[in-house]
């Protein structure tokens, strides 16, 4: 299992991922629903989307420091990168979304630097193209592609 766990790490570092970070509060939700759901906008930008990072690490994202069920630091979703997840900065100017509100959303993530690492999509992204989710506290596995679909391993020849 571990062997396959490593050989998994190292697919994962060949194609491009993004990363979904969620907490306790939500990922029951993601789990039993299989989906990642778009979320009304809490940034005054007019569409739902799914907030994404290519950064494989939750800190400097903006995610706040909430705590307990609500720390949004505690679950990493792996994602494959399809072509309709957009880089944040080319988003918001596609969608002729206000450059004051882009700024007062960087200044109140202190995500000066790191807002170069967001992408958003404004689709659901099903379980389907979740390749891992892990807590980053505890390091539990709570889905790995390659466990739950025979084959997946071979059939990438990793």
């Amino acid at each position: 299992m571990k062997e396959s766990l490593d050989k998994f790490k190292y697919f994962l570092e060949e194609v491009e991922v993004l990363y979904h970070y969620t907490s306790l509060f939500h990922i029951g939700t993601i789990m039993d629903k299989r989906v990642i759901k778009r979320t009304l906008s809490n940034t005054g930008f007019n569409n739902d989307v799914v907030w994404l990072t290519s950064s494989s690490s939750p800190e400097g994202l903006g995610l706040g420091n909430l705590v307990d069920d609500y720390d949004k630091k505690v679950y990493r979703i792996t994602i494959r990168r399809m072509c309709y997840m957009k880089p944040w900065n080319k988003w918001i100017k596609a969608n002729n979304q206000s450059e004051n509100m882009a700024q007062t959303l960087i200044i109140s993530a202190n995500a000066d630097e790191d807002r170069n690492t967001w992408y958003v999509s404004e689709k659901d992204i099903a379980l389907e193209k979740v390749l891992l989710i892990e807590n980053l506290k505890t390091g539990e596995i709570l889905y790995n592609k390659a466990q739950n679909i025979r084959g997946y391993i071979a059939e990438k020849n990793i």
